[in-house]
């Protein structure tokens, strides 16, 4: 069992329209009405990327058909590919060499969204955390799932110990009380040993 995060990150990309006549090889981007591609109307990168990836394909299957859910060229007679080619056809879109697509710019004005999960196991019942949270009491019958993480701990203390403490399985609040109860006597204890010694000490 564990905690899981999901990020979500947005970022908006403008360049200032003065950039135009900055030529796009230098600037590395292209704003959406400068480049004409074949299937769509307005450029983007991915739209870019897409009909490259689509030409090479179609390119390397010998021009025989594209996917029929793939769109084709206007005024194109291309057939639509059988379910073996088009296996194939995907095969060689996937395969496209790394420099075969670089004249695909980046969008001057867009929007980038990113998105990424962590997650983190929750930590085992101990005598550190026991008390402290509904999934780490001893109390087995009621602790919430998974109530083994409860005998875990009993197991723990048996196999460390020997034999389970008196205090354990009492509240939280019982156990904070214990605690000061322990402290204090050992101040107690600790101030009589130095008393005893005539030593002069002061506690801040």
């Amino acid at each position: 069992m564990a905690r899981v995060w999901n990020l979500f990150y947005i970022h908006s990309i403008e360049a200032n329209a003065d950039i135009r006549s900055v030529s796009a090889s230098k600037r590395n981007c292209y704003f959406n009405d400068e480049v004409d591609l074949k299937l769509h109307k307005n450029y983007t990168r991915s739209n870019c990327l897409f009909e490259c990836k689509l030409t090479y394909a179609f390119e390397q299957t010998n021009k025989v058909c594209t996917p029929w859910y793939f769109p084709s060229e206007p005024g194109g007679k291309t057939q639509p590919c059988d379910p073996w080619q088009t296996q194939d056809f995907l095969a060689k879109m996937a395969a496209i060499p790394d420099d075969q697509c670089n004249h695909c710019l980046p969008d001057c004005i867009t929007t980038v969204y990113e998105t990424s999960v962590t997650s983190a196991h929750f930590r085992r019942c101990d005598n550190k955390n026991l008390g402290a949270s509904p999934l780490c009491k001893l109390d087995v019958d009621k602790v919430a799932l998974p109530p083994i993480w409860a005998q875990q701990v009993k197991e723990d203390y048996v196999n460390t110990l020997g034999v389970m403490p008196s205090y354990i399985g009492q509240s939280l609040s019982q156990t904070n009380k214990r605690r000061y109860r322990l402290q204090r006597d050992f101040l107690y204890n600790f101030m009589g040993v130095l008393s005893q010694q005539k030593t002069t000490f002061c506690i801040t």
